[in-house]
């Protein structure tokens, strides 16, 4: 395997690249779905200022939001666009991958790697779907990447680009803290392995620096957020308030098992076996695959385990996608360690696997729809054509009825088409008087029927407003949802 050349190497990184690029190009005009939607309609419409000042929900995902704002306003508002920082930094990991498998290990693995992150169904699926996740994901490679370097040799620029990249991770998604903490705890594990003397006092003084610069620029750049809505919002949402300490110890195995579910989603067994299979033997052999590299896995568990035990909390499975690329790369190692007790010709065993691994997955995706089908971030597929139905049916007197995940992806498909229908969620004390001119007015129910296993749109808006629901007429039915249509009498 020492024949492969970097000329060879290179050539099928291209390859997988591309690879990479046409599955997730294929899928990068899916229906929207509602936490996409919502980061348009509620913060990238507004402004740059704007966007940075408002932290009303955990969903301003405010570097990413920037980015999507700056193609909305100036490419295009089709999902295509507003899906273009998290396609770009999705396919960008593939290259990252290899170049981090290569230093932590070696150029085979940095090939076995990258053509499995090529093909990842969870990172595919990331990459057409407008959050920031895959931005924390690409950014904690590039800060392995800078790390390795920096455990043996000092660089003013590399420190001061671990500070940057860390602060903007941060200003993506705060559960960047979750990355952060791996790649420091390594960082400085393994600046105390290798150096010793002065060197090694030189390399501390500036890993602290670097690491206080980090925060700060972070501080800096949440102060509009934190002035204006409020540390609350930032450090104690809904979506990390603790739970109890034993309601909490009781499902910590769910949040554990919720955590694997999405590292692994819809990776077929006759792949996943070998994988978690050549896990445990890169972990059991890391001496002898790695290039005196420490093994990321305990510094894994040391950070997150205990984290996850003091915050009490049950992050969102999504939170965990930037880990997809780094176990990969340890099973990637393990992959080519059997390969090379095979003492055979290794060159065309790990190209033929990764060859017949990205074509194998390649067709198991386009032909399962899993991508088009897959409900993160909750699926609406007819909300487009709601949107258009609404928009030729509607009157300036009516009104709209809908709830999660409906309101926001009509909403948005509304706006991009050129008709506007506002945040038209109706209160329950809300009536209508006919006109002057005795127009009648309508309320027009739309709700979601399936597609989200995790959400009951019919019975919440059956709670709310019982007697529209009952009194009105089905005026549409499509594949998922369901349009009603009210008469609005004097009241």
């Amino acid at each position: 395997m020492n024949r492969l050349s970097q000329k060879t190497a290179y050539a099928l990184m291209i390859f997988i690249t591309i690879i990479g690029f046409g599955l997730r190009f294929a899928y990068l005009d899916r229906s929207m779905r509602f936490d996409e939607a919502q980061t348009v309609f509620v913060y990238v419409t507004k402004s740059i200022p704007s966007i940075f000042a408002d932290y009303s929900a955990p969903n301003n995902h405010i570097f990413h939001n920037v980015l999507v704002h700056l193609v909305f306003h100036y490419l295009g508002e089709s999902p295509i666009f507003v899906r273009l920082p998290s396609f770009i930094a999705g396919l960008l990991i593939i290259p990252m991958t290899f170049v981090v498998g290569t230093r932590f290990y070696n150029k085979p693995t940095g090939l076995i790697s990258a053509s499995l992150v090529a093909v990842a169904p969870i990172l595919i699926d990331f990459s057409v779907n407008a959050r920031g996740y895959t931005i924390i994901a690409f950014i904690t490679l590039m800060l392995f990447y800078l790390g390795h370097s920096l455990q043996y040799k000092d660089n003013t620029q590399r420190w001061l680009l671990i500070s940057v990249l860390s602060a903007l991770g941060f200003l993506t998604i705060p559960v960047m803290l979750y990355p952060m903490g791996i790649f420091a705890l390594w960082l400085l594990m393994s600046i105390l392995r290798h150096n010793s003397g002065t060197k090694r006092t030189e390399l501390l003084k500036n890993y602290v620096v670097s690491m206080v610069l980090g925060a700060v620029l972070t501080l800096v750049l949440y102060t509009p957020a934190i002035y204006l809505s409020g540390l609350d919002r930032l450090v104690n949402n809904v979506n990390i308030q603790s739970i109890s300490v034993n309601e909490y110890y009781r499902h910590f195995p769910n949040v554990l098992g919720r955590m694997w579910l999405h590292i692994s989603w819809k990776v077929p067994p006759i792949l996943l076996i070998p994988l978690i299979a050549s896990f445990i033997i890169s972990t059991l052999f890391h001496k002898k695959v790695s290039n005196n590299t420490l093994l990321l896995l305990p510094f894994i568990l040391v950070w997150i385990l205990p984290l996850l035990l003091i915050q009490r909390v049950d992050p969102f499975p999504r939170v965990w996608h930037f880990l997809v690329p780094l176990l990969t790369i340890i099973s990637a190692s393990g992959i080519y360690y059997l390969v090379q007790k095979l003492n055979v010709a290794q060159l065309h065993i790990i190209v033929g696997t990764m060859v017949l691994i990205m074509i194998g997955m390649s067709t198991y995706i386009i032909r399962s729809d899993i991508i088009i089908t897959s409900t993160f971030t909750l699926r609406v597929p007819d909300a487009e054509q709601a949107a258009f139905t609404l928009n030729e049916i509607m009157t300036p007197n009516d009104q709209i009825l809908m709830r999660i995940p409906s309101n926001y992806t009509v909403f948005y498909y509304s706006l991009i088409n050129g008709f506007p229908l506002g945040n038209g969620t109706r209160n329950p004390e809300q009536r209508n008087s006919a006109t002057q001119d005795n127009t009648p007015s309508y309320l027009y129910i739309f709700y979601h029927t399936g597609g989200n296993a995790d959400i009951g749109e019919l019975p919440d808006l059956y709670a709310a407003f019982p007697d529209e629901i009952d009194n009105s007429e089905v005026l549409y039915e499509w594949d998922f949802s369901i349009m009603r249509r009210l008469l609005l009498e004097d009241r």
